[in-house]
């Protein structure tokens, strides 16, 4: 499970260093300009962790459609939760985001990758997924992932799921989190355990 982490996040972060182009109101073309904008905020020189966090939120945030993917997470909790607790879980799962992908950074070393096939969702009109290989190990082996990401208004995008080697991560989070609110208290019980997560890594957990 670690390893397909440190997947991911190596994916993500190539992603963010991706020799930008203009977004062209394509998917891969949204990509490599919302890379441009990350790589620019989380490797200014001299950037302290908190301040690190904060942009990586912020990040989240712009790119991700964090909304769609809290309630995917949760199922059918989110269908039961009130506004006051689906806002609490909102803000607690960007928290939880942050404290947990942002130190795989530290792993990252400059591996390469491929933009490859760009292909329509089956199910969703707007919905495409973009293909990246990318090299994990000192061999050159490489792994495959696939970036859904949901079209919103005339050039946008959102991210809602990355797929590394095989996997989704949206899936893997919603198996624990379900797993988790079976045994710990439904959904107040999993806002506090990311909570407390959060801030015990020092992530604010409050909206903006």
């Amino acid at each position: 499970m670690l390893r397909l982490y440190r997947v991911f996040v190596v994916c993500l972060i190539a992603g963010f260093t991706t020799p930008a182009i203009a977004s062209t109101g394509q998917p891969d073309g949204f990509l490599k300009s919302f890379a441009d904008q990350a790589v620019a905020s989380l490797t200014e020189e001299g950037i302290e962790r908190p301040e690190q966090a904060k942009r990586f939120g912020d990040l989240l945030e712009e790119g991700f459609d964090i909304p769609q993917i809290s309630q995917f997470v949760t199922a059918r909790y989110w269908r039961a939760a009130s506004d006051e607790q689906k806002q609490a879980f909102y803000d607690a799962f960007r928290g939880y985001l942050i404290q947990r992908f942002l130190p795989l950074f530290d792993e990252y070393r400059g591996q390469e990758f491929e933009t490859g096939q760009v292909r329509s969702d089956a199910a969703e009109d707007d919905v495409s997924w973009v293909t990246i290989e990318i090299d994990v190990g000192q061999s050159g082996q490489q792994a495959q992932t696939e970036w859904k990401l949901k079209k919103t208004g005339d050039n946008g995008f959102k991210i809602q799921d990355v797929k590394a080697e095989g996997t989704s991560m949206a899936i893997t989070l919603r198996d624990e989190f379900q797993t988790f609110m079976r045994r710990k208290g439904g959904l107040d019980g999993l806002i506090d355990a990311l909570q407390r997560q959060a801030e015990k890594a020092g992530v604010a957990t409050t909206s903006n």
